[in-house]
């Protein structure tokens, strides 16, 4: 179990480390498109909320996609190609 709560936090901390990289603005574009991203596996939460591993990796697509200079629509369009509009959490 240990083991288990230690693996969290590592990979909580990471999450946290690639979004603090981003600017002021792009902090902002972070947080906005999170919240209008559905969770896949809790359904009735945001990514922004949730905290299953599905959401952590989403999170981190996103703060990467950020970081590399792609448009909130290039994000978008990127995530519904690979997961359909329900990903949208207002399709």
């Amino acid at each position: 179990m240990r083991v288990v709560v230690t693996v969290m936090l590592i990979l909580c901390a990471g999450l946290t480390m690639a979004s603090d990289q981003l600017s002021d603005e792009d902090q902002a574009r972070y947080r906005a498109l999170i919240a209008e991203l559905r969770c896949l596996v809790c359904q009735n939460q945001n990514i922004a909320e949730s905290t299953a591993p599905l959401a952590e990796d989403l999170k981190t697509q996103v703060s990467e996609m950020i970081a590399d200079g792609r448009s909130d629509d290039q994000i978008i369009a990127y995530l519904t190609d690979r997961y359909g509009d329900f990903v949208l959490y207002r399709p």
